[in-house]
């Protein structure tokens, strides 16, 4: 599409050599994402939008985020270059930190805070480690993970345990705080797969207070499971959760069921209040955890 000026549905189908059904749903996808424009006039026909436009939203994203993890890294240099000749209380675990963050978890008696940013990382795992009763969870899950069956299976594990899970669209390293005093985060040296263990003192404060301002911005999941889901909404609202999973834009889903931008929004409202959730973030993964979608 880069290279013709206007192309149709049915253009696309046969120049891709795929069906009509299948080039709507892509170009319907492409347009929610802003990667290309429907032209005016008569029939559907669309151009692809600039690559300059189009990408500028997703390099802001990423100049944000490259911004907020150099903020981190200059506050972890501060309190290290602020800190007595011997540094702070830190000790390299060599191996592989499955053994250390089970051992740690297992030392908890107020409170657990995770970030995950890899399967592989160390972070919670309440399926893996035990963790005392009465001990307070708290874990940030990257997004992708709801996209993914073992991430989404991990995060209602963590929820069934009694953890408060919230998502974040990249957590900036994975880190294991216990009791506020302590905290494990993953290294490598030489190669080789490490732990530091940080003791309480300048380092530990600030890997707390990434911890907080993560999990602030973070996005909250109700994967609470002890309360009776309420029956599903009728076929009109479970094709309009569809669009919404396949990620159209209010208009885009508007013109699809053929109504208003201002009846879908008034929808998705009503959803959002039948399943007791707060955005619409919350809703997709409501509706896709009770089998709506």
């Amino acid at each position: 599409m880069l290279t013709a000026p206007a192309t149709s549905i049915d253009d696309l189908a046969h120049r891709l050599g795929v069906s009509v059904s299948d080039a709507d749903r892509a170009l319907r996808s492409l347009e929610a994402k802003g990667l290309v424009g429907r032209l005016p006039g008569i029939g559907s026909r669309f151009r692809a939008t600039p690559p300059a436009d189009a990408f500028r939203p997703l390099v802001k994203r990423r100049q944000a985020e490259l911004r907020h993890m150099r903020a981190d890294i200059e506050a972890l240099t501060d309190v290290y270059r602020g800190g007595s000749p011997q540094g702070e209380p830190v000790e390299l675990l060599p191996g592989r930190p499955d053994g250390h963050v089970a051992q740690l978890l297992s030392t908890a008696a107020t409170e657990v805070c995770a970030l995950v940013v890899l399967p592989a990382a160390p972070a919670l795992s309440p399926t893996g480690a035990r963790v005392p009763t009465g001990v307070a969870i708290r874990v940030v899950y990257p997004q992708w993970f709801l996209d993914d069956d073992a991430g989404r299976e991990r995060i209602e594990a963590a929820g069934r345990s009694g953890a408060r899970v919230r998502i974040a669209e990249r957590p900036p390293f994975p880190l294991l705080t216990v009791d506020r005093s302590v905290a494990l985060i993953r290294v490598r040296t030489d190669e080789q797969d490490a732990a530091l263990l940080v003791h309480a003192g300048g380092l530990n404060d600030a890997l707390l207070a990434i911890f907080e301002r993560t999990w602030a911005v973070a996005e909250r999941l109700s994967t609470e499971t002890d309360e009776e889901a309420p029956a599903a909404p009728g076929p009109e609202d479970l094709r309009l959760l569809g669009l919404l999973l396949d990620g159209l834009t209010d208009e885009a889903i508007a013109g699809k069921l053929d109504v208003g931008t201002r009846t879908v929004q008034r929808r998705v409202h009503d959803l959002i209040e039948l399943a007791g959730v707060r955005t619409r973030l919350q809703l997709v993964w409501y509706a896709t955890r009770n089998g709506w979608v």
